[in-house]
């Protein structure tokens, strides 16, 4: 959500202060954000509330750029406690009015979206002195504006000029803007300036967590989304990834430490890569230990070691048990023979799909994307 505002400056005789009444209409000229293309003399009403069109919030003005799928909005906020602004050139000022003659000064604040405010036509704007209070004073006359009272006191605003910054929404008021569908949060995270594709690639992840998949497809941009997904993986592979990983590599479990060749302890390495990788400890064989991840040949672990102080690095991945399995070495064999049972630990380069499973997988992945998938059990898995 862009803020920009808009400061003032004037030289002013004779005057207390400007008013810019809550209620009156602003001027301006408005550009595309990121483009070329100008509207003259829009005007925006602070009453007016126009509904968004695939979206349950409301602008002060909407616009609709040529080439555009979607119209872009102009707001004039006025900050709160639940979005306070922090920048320092407009934090703890008073908008709607001016009273620092000869200093630039912040008088109203927009929320863009879209659009940017580039030239303000100054109009509408009440000047108040003291024996008098004058409304609607049109302020663009080059030459300026005057005014005499019966007693002969004069007051006069001159060389009026404004200028646009983009000022800063505080953390905590980004924190709290809560969207109400996994649409508006995207394009609200995307017009917060900065690295929009980024931000928009880990709220889209979270947003889809939050809203699941009916949220997702709970709109017009959220199927077009759909779409365009499927075109990119059009048999779902990253979603099936997702869902072997998840079964398959669970982080973060129990295991049990069991020296293969029957030794009494398991060295404990602080790199899994063999020719960078150092000592750090010993583990007791036998012992339960937190598994994290996998990495090669190697499994981080978290434990006690042989002292009873807490260590975490990587160990031998054949010196990993599931709890609950059990391996038989009593008779030589091939590595593949005495692998792991849980398709976890199997290496690389060898297949732990079974073709029946292999055949699911291949009808599950064709499943139409803007079809729901069935419902998920505790773990993931259909029920």
């Amino acid at each position: 959500m862009p803020l920009i505002a808009m400061f003032v400056k004037a030289e002013m005789e004779g005057v207390e202060r400007l008013v810019f009444p809550n209620d009156e209409t602003w001027k301006l000229d408005v550009q595309q954000s990121g483009g070329t293309e100008v509207r003259e003399g829009v005007t925006i009403d602070p009453t007016n509330e126009e509904e968004i069109p695939n979206s349950k919030g409301t602008a002060n003005f909407l616009i609709k750029w040529e080439g555009a799928k979607a119209p872009s909005s102009i707001s004039v906020m006025t900050p709160s406690r639940s979005t306070p602004i922090k920048d320092k050139d407009v934090k703890d000022k008073t908008l709607g009015e001016y009273s620092e003659g000869g200093t630039m000064q912040p008088v109203a604040v927009f929320d863009c979206r879209g659009a940017e405010p580039v030239k303000w036509y100054p109009l509408g704007v009440t000047v108040e002195t003291s024996w008098g209070k004058f409304e609607n004073v049109d302020l663009s006359d080059p030459d300026g504006w005057m005014e005499c009272s019966e007693n002969g006191d004069t007051a006069t605003v001159a060389e009026v000029q404004f200028e646009f910054r983009v000022v800063k929404m505080s953390e905590d008021g980004a924190t709290r803007a809560v969207e109400s569908s996994f649409s508006s949060c995207i394009l609200r995270v995307v017009n917060l300036l900065g690295d929009a594709d980024t931000t928009g690639a880990v709220a889209g992840q979270m947003a889809g967590a939050l809203y699941g998949w009916r949220g997702v497809a709970g709109d017009e941009w959220g199927r077009s989304r759909l779409c365009d997904l499927q075109q990119w993986d059009p048999y779902a592979e990253i979603g099936v990834r997702a869902a072997l990983l998840y079964h398959v590599f669970p982080a973060g479990r129990e295991v049990q430490l069991r020296q293969r060749e029957g030794h009494a302890t398991i060295r404990v390495f602080d790199h899994p890569d063999e020719q960078a990788r150092s000592l750090i400890g010993e583990i007791k064989s036998e012992t339960c230990v937190q598994q994290m991840r996998l990495s090669g040949n190697f499994a981080k672990v978290m434990g006690k070691d042989l002292n009873d102080q807490d260590i975490s690095g990587w160990v031998g991945i054949k010196n990993v048990v599931p709890l609950g399995e059990k391996w038989d070495f009593s008779e030589e064999g091939s590595d593949e023979d005495n692998a792991p049972p849980d398709a976890g630990y199997a290496s690389a380069g060898r297949s732990t799909v079974s073709p029946s499973a292999s055949h699911e997988r291949g009808s599950a992945s064709r499943r139409s994307l803007t079809t729901p998938p069935p419902a998920l059990g505790s773990r993931g898995y259909p029920v």
